[in-house]
């Protein structure tokens, strides 16, 4: 989930509202107050008890991310407050840096890839990693993203599937989320609610031209993707893709996925589903003729 902090906090705001007796996701906000005062707040809204409990863990704690000999290994170099779900794993904490990790449902969450051989790190600890690790939302970042681990997710004790996904925010009010939107030149724009209802997951949309042919930047969270949908193209028109930031798939009927990296370009004449899986993407859309069909 990318995007920029001043957003953030006024997404946080529905931290006040009221939530259905079966919720699918936690919130999470970054508030930036007066004189560099930076809190991190999120709801915990579950359908059950997580039984959670408060532990203090000590710099200097050998750490392996799973119970296998293909796993991550490492010696924590801050200590932290953390909180376990179920006592099985960490779901959220500081470290004496002052970075914050929060892990929250989402239940578009994918972490399988066929034939991925990585080294395996259990979703229980995958906190408590970054915790361990890093002292700024600069540091994590840069880590995390060359990807050099697999997420090993099993069911929660109460039988659901474990569908998660990690935010990160550090005391200069740095937050991952912030560092999609600065990786791009064009704009995130605004909650994507106009079509709201053609995608799984939040989206954005950004117009960056409305003459002779339309553009628009659109970005998609973690977990984000269109419903299966039609352009009707004439004269082999139809749709161009191109990525801009982030990572993402698009996937025409019938055939396998295709990764998209920034700079990789997709004519589309047919059907088609642009995914996104454990960054946020930016698609910029050249359109024809275009009618969505979920």
């Amino acid at each position: 989930m990318l995007m920029k902090t001043q957003f953030l906090t006024v997404f946080g705001a529905a931290a006040l509202a009221v939530f259905p007796a079966e919720p699918e996701a936690c919130t999470r906000a970054v508030y930036l107050g007066p004189d560099g005062m930076t809190v991190t707040g999120r709801t915990m809204d579950w359908r059950e008890d997580p039984l959670t409990n408060l532990y203090i863990f000590p710099r200097g704690t050998a750490r392996r991310g799973a119970n296998t000999d293909d796993t991550v290994f490492w010696t924590s170099k801050y200590g932290s407050l953390s909180a376990a779900g179920y006592d099985i794993g960490i779901t959220d904490g500081m470290n004496e840096a002052g970075l914050v990790a929060n892990l929250l449902f989402l239940p578009e969450s994918v972490y399988e890839r066929p034939g991925d051989t990585r080294p395996v790190m259990g979703l229980s600890i995958w906190t408590q990693y970054v915790l361990d690790n890093f002292a700024t939302v600069d540091e994590a970042v840069a880590e995390l993203s060359k990807e050099k681990f697999r997420i090993d997710a099993p069911d929660l004790p109460n039988g659901v599937q474990s569908r998660l996904h990690l935010a990160v925010s550090d005391p200069s009010g740095d937050s991952a989320m912030a560092r999609h939107a600065a990786s791009m030149v064009f704009p995130i724009g605004a909650p994507n609610d106009g079509f709201a209802q053609y995608f799984t997951g939040r989206s954005f949309l950004a117009p960056v031209s409305t003459e002779q042919v339309g553009i628009f930047n659109v970005t998609f969270e973690p977990g984000c993707r269109n419903n299966w949908h039609i352009h009707h193209a004439k004269s082999g028109g139809g749709q161009i893709l191109i990525c801009v930031a982030g990572r993402g798939f698009y996937q025409e009927w019938g055939r396998a996925a295709v990764e998209l990296l920034p700079g990789d370009t997709v004519f589309c004449g047919g059907v088609y589903v642009a995914k996104n899986t454990s960054q946020s993407a930016s698609l910029l859309e050249q359109k024809n003729q275009v009618r969505f069909r979920t």
